[in-house]
């Protein structure tokens, strides 16, 4: 009886209400016993009509080799061990109330070859977005949806079972990466104005322009803070990116007071190395671009303690596109064509960055 003994003992303890001293006495034997003869569970040695039911489950999930009979044995244990490790149960190697449950639940919640649900949709974009693709966007989940998904399965070591579980739809999601672009001001709030131009639909354009071009490279996810001239705090656009757990906040805006060219922003505060780097990535890309195109000023890289940069828990930069009081760059900002320009340069600005690739 070592230590380690103790430990678990005290783990069993803890778990069922008992004291923790690590001492097999007397309530805990009882405990035990009673757990172990409880009818509910499955454990090695049994011959149960339950164990068929759990080997089919367990086979359909991807723990496989198991045959179809009512004998729980060693590979039985070691395939119940394999599943409670994946979704972080205790590995007891037993079939008890809890990992039954769970197993039942990734069956009911999961996608898989048969299901006609609009979350098939989801999942096939995705998937064609990161590569695997050739999927049409309907709600049947099909052949060719699970053949892409065993293979993403494959390629991200999870068990190769063709079914959008909890684990394979949250490593979808964390191969991302999630551009969040703020197009400033809107709603009662114009922003900068100057010659009939108002800042809130410039950077509201440019803002779609960035969306559309970053959807032509696989691995990324894009979201808009605002898709129309609705006004928001500086407050519900943080929260925004933060709750979405976004990778990058991009916030739009053009500059104004009578000056002229092109500047961005990081928090003026402690910020992190890839901050930096993206802003110089990002400003760098932008700045040679405007100034060979229409010979626009570079302002700077600069910092400020503006509330976006500043609250986003991500990495973030604030664009200042240029002057929208300026007349020269006006009559730029006022050209639908050229507000495209900027969005789609902008996106291969952050592509760059990021090192995505084109579709």
């Amino acid at each position: 009886f070592g230590s380690l003994t103790e430990t678990r003992v005290k783990e069993f303890q803890r778990d069922n209400g008992l004291k923790a001293h690590g001492i097999a006495d007397e309530p805990t034997i009882k405990k035990i016993e009673t757990k172990l003869n409880n009818s509910n569970i499955l454990k090695k040695g049994d011959r149960k009509r339950g164990v068929i039911d759990l080997k089919r489950k367990l086979n359909s999930l991807g723990y496989n080799g198991l045959a179809l009979t009512n004998n729980f044995g060693s590979l039985t244990e070691t395939r119940v061990k394999q599943f409670q490790r994946d979704y972080g149960l205790k590995e007891y190697g037993m079939g008890d109330k809890i990992t039954l449950e769970k197993i039942d639940h990734i069956l009911s919640t999961s996608l898989k070859r048969g299901d006609r649900k609009p979350e098939v949709i989801e999942l096939k974009r995705d998937l064609n977005s990161l590569g695997y693709s050739g999927l049409a966007l309907t709600n049947n989940f099909g052949s060719l949806t699970e053949k892409r998904l065993k293979q993403f399965q494959k390629d991200n070591n999870l068990p190769v079972n063709g079914i959008a579980d909890e684990r394979t739809l949250q490593l979808i999601e964390k191969s991302f990466i999630k551009i969040f672009i703020d197009p400033g001001h809107g709603g009662q709030d114009p922003g900068g104005t100057g010659h009939g131009l108002k800042e809130k639909d410039i950077v509201l354009d440019i803002g779609f322009r960035i969306a559309e071009e970053l959807s032509r490279y696989t691995g990324v996810k894009v979201m808009l803070s605002r898709t129309k001239d609705i006004f928001l705090e500086l407050s519900e656009r943080t929260n925004m990116a933060n709750n979405w757990v976004a990778d990058y906040f991009v916030s739009l805006h053009t500059n104004a007071g009578g000056g002229t060219g092109f500047e961005t922003f990081i928090y003026n505060g402690s910020v992190s190395q890839e901050t930096k780097n993206r802003q110089k990535d990002i400003h760098t890309y932008l700045a040679n671009w405007l100034k060979s195109n229409n010979n626009i000023n570079d302002r700077g890289m600069k910092q400020a303690n503006f509330h976006v940069v500043r609250e986003s828990s991500m990495p973030s930069i604030l664009l200042e596109y240029m002057f929208i009081d300026n007349k020269r760059e006006n009559n730029l900002l006022i050209s639908k064509s050229y507000r495209n320009s900027l969005g789609k340069i902008t996106a291969q600005a952050i592509a760059k960055s990021f090192n995505l690739k084109k579709k």
